[in-house]
Order: structure tokens, then sequence, then C-alpha cells
């Protein structure tokens, strides 16, 4: 008489789970340890004096108490972005190299209820930052968005009937881990540009 009656589909699948098991439980995988916060990634977005914002404002006004003189202007602001970075104490640190900015548009409602296609923006070159990161700290790396002359772009490129655009930015950035290899982080921020009046 047999003690165990295992059915032979079942043998394979039940010692692989253990096998798996046994290497989790001993260190065998570093997959976990890079999990539950040890890193910690965050993007705030600021336009003009608005910061942590989701509104990109394109416009361009010379003369914002409307007297008739150009003498009181609200022109192009640049689009930071600050990421921040905490490492956790128990984790080794990591340094930011480099990162990309591209702009996905989405369709979008025109003043005449008509669905128009934003243009589309060029994506930002991979800009260098190179900032260290240690164990247990947590730095801030302030980097372009959106230049002047890409808001002039995007203003000189809207159909006309569109007042407001939807666009998602995604904004790669490109780390060093301890063990001298390259990763990449990525963050998505769903925006609004548009002419906001902010004289």
């Amino acid at each position: 008489m047999r003690l165990f009656n295992l059915d032979n589909k079942l043998f394979l699948p039940i010692c692989l789970m253990f096998i798996a098991l046994l290497l989790f439980g001993c260190g065998g995988s570093d997959l976990f340890d890079e999990q539950g916060g040890r890193y910690v990634f965050d993007l705030n977005i600021t336009d003009g004096d608005e910061s942590d914002t989701q509104d990109i404002d394109l416009t361009r006004d010379l003369d914002c108490d409307d007297d008739g003189t150009a003498d009181d202007p609200e022109t192009y602001t640049q689009v930071y972005g600050d990421i921040s970075v905490s490492v956790a104490p128990d984790a080794p640190g990591l340094t930011l190299l480099r990162y990309t900015v591209n702009y996905y548009p989405a369709p979008s409602l025109d003043d005449n209820g008509v669905w128009q296609n934003p243009p589309p923006i060029p994506s930002q070159s991979p800009l260098i930052t190179s900032e260290f990161v240690d164990s247990g700290q947590t730095a801030t790396e302030r980097i372009i968005i959106m230049t002047f002359d890409t808001k002039g772009y995007v203003v000189a490129n809207f159909p006309a009937a569109l007042f407001s655009a939807l666009y998602t930015i995604e904004v790669e950035v490109v780390y060093e881990n301890y063990e001298g290899n390259e990763e990449t982080y990525r963050f998505y921020k769903d925006v609004t540009m548009s002419f906001f009046d902010r004289c």
C-alpha cells in the first residue's frame, strides 16, 4: 500500500513550488528586495506661479490690464518638474543620470463641440542631471518639462477653434543602480494646455 497517492500531473507543480519557496526563503532572489518602498519617486510640475499643477498656460498677453498699453505683459513661462527620490536606509544609493520628456496628445473638444487632434510636440532630448542619492536620503532635482520655444510651437500649431488640449506628459528618468547598471523609471502626468488668464 502506498502512503502517498499523488497524481503524476500534480507531482511536478508541487515540486516546483517547494523549490521556489526554498530559494526565496534563503535569499535566492533580489526581486522582492527592491519592493516595499525602498525607492520612492515623485514628480511635481510647476508653471509660472502654479506649483503641483495640471494646467499649462499658453498665454502671451502684452497688456494684462487691457488699458491699451503693452506695459504689463504676461509672457510664456518655462515649465519645470521637481523629481524627488527617497532611498530607504536599508537600500543602496542610486545616481540620476538623464531624462527625456515625451508628449502624447489626446483628442480634445474644440469650441464648436468637434473633436480635434492637438498638435504633436517633439520630445526633448535626454538631458544630463547626475545626482547621487545615498541610503536614507531624499533629494530633489529640478528639470525642464517645457521650454518657452516649445510653448510657442504648440500655440503656432493649435487648430483655430481649439481653446484647450489634453496631453499626457511622460518623463523617463534613467538612473544607475549600485551595481552600475542603468534602469529607467517613468512618470506620467495628465495635463491641460490652454490659454489661462494668469495676469
